[in-house]
């Protein structure tokens, strides 16, 4: 299967994962030194894709 190269494919992708599942994200990814505006981005997918599907969760230590 192929997904594209963007964080609308990555919310695809997680939404479909069938195990338990459980990401740990920094809690500095939205530092502007880290990836900024792109991690807010980023960590608003994992967490909507988390509520969408029950066998992912999100951690941000």
């Amino acid at each position: 299967v192929y997904y594209g190269a963007n964080l609308d494919a990555l919310y695809d992708c997680l939404t479909e994962i069938a195990e338990p599942t459980q990401i740990v994200v920094p809690a500095d990814i939205t530092d502007n030194e880290k990836l900024g505006c792109y991690g807010e981005q980023l960590l608003q997918v994992l967490q909507d894709a988390a509520e969408e599907n029950k066998n992912l969760q999100v951690t941000v230590k």
